[in-house]
């Protein structure tokens, strides 16, 4: 027997981003979701009025919750920080696939407007906590972030062309190189303190799936 319509919004969000990371951005649909949470696709409309609306709203929630986390990142200026925010984003990236989702659903998110709008705020977030991490270097402080947030990007992108390589390890360790070529002290911990800032937050890190730098 289905369900009463007492299923929270945050359950059916919670339902919406599994079934997104599943399907798929452009799969995704209100159906599926009803049938996850034990709702009827015609009670789904009535709360959340159609499919594109709960993949705005979804999207913005987790926009939401990037922030915050990347908030809780110590925020002084210095390798360390920067390090420390690589690890965050190593972790927030999970696995291969789930890196691999996340670029075929950024890429199909800038094709909508609204979601391409939400993605743009998720990369001004990023380049703003960036921007408070970045010491003085040889260059510009803005071309300094922007260089950093592409180190970051790219090497996700160029982790999905090697073998064997998982995100957070191959981020940590490209990152270390940056920050020796952009020389930028920094201490070189074990991998396991300089994750510490983000082990907390294990239990969100498939969100990126469809959020990510």
């Amino acid at each position: 027997m289905a369900r009463t319509p007492t299923v929270s919004d945050q359950v059916i969000l919670e339902a919406a981003g599994n079934v997104m990371r599943q399907r798929g951005v452009d799969s995704f649909t209100l159906a599926e979701v009803a049938k996850t949470v034990g709702l009827s696709r015609a009670a789904l409309i009535l709360r959340f009025t159609s499919t594109q609306a709960l993949k705005v709203r979804l999207l913005k929630q987790m926009v939401e919750r990037f922030a915050g986390l990347l908030d809780q990142l110590p925020t002084t200026p210095g390798g360390d920080s920067l390090l420390a925010l690589a690890a965050f984003i190593g972790r927030h990236a999970n696995t291969r696939s789930s890196s691999a989702s996340f670029w075929t659903a950024h890429h199909s998110n800038l094709n909508d407007p609204e979601l391409a709008a939400l993605e743009i705020e998720r990369g001004l977030i990023m380049r703003r906590a960036i921007s408070r991490m970045m010491p003085p270097t040889r260059i510009d402080h803005a071309s300094a972030v922007a260089a950093f947030n592409a180190h970051l990007a790219g090497s996700l992108l160029a982790m999905l062309a090697e073998t064997g390589a998982e995100p957070y390890e191959y981020l940590v360790g490209r990152t270390r190189e940056w920050l020796r070529l952009a020389d930028i002290p920094f201490n070189d911990l074990p991998d396991e303190q300089a994750s510490k800032h983000v082990s907390s937050n294990q239990a969100i890190s498939n969100e990126q799936a469809v959020v990510d730098p």
